[in-house]
């Protein structure tokens, strides 16, 4: 299923940011941590903690972004 991306994900975007993941997403993270309970699979494990990872490394570059407007 594919996961249209958010205004903050586009926005990190257009300002350089490049995610790991083809189709981030807060639903398709969703998605992937009930997997991970079902099947306790490293891979998708690793994939929500890069998700996360760069969730947040995304975040700094909206906030540095935003900051150098003025």
């Amino acid at each position: 299923m594919a996961h249209p991306r958010s205004l903050d994900q586009t926005l990190a975007k257009y300002l350089g940011f490049e995610w790991r993941d083809t189709h981030p997403s807060g639903a398709a993270s969703i998605e992937w941590f009930d997997r991970w309970c079902r099947e306790r699979k490293s891979e998708v494990r690793q994939r929500i903690l890069d998700y996360n990872e760069d969730d947040c490394r995304a975040t700094r570059v909206l906030l540095d972004g935003i900051r150098n407007l003025s």
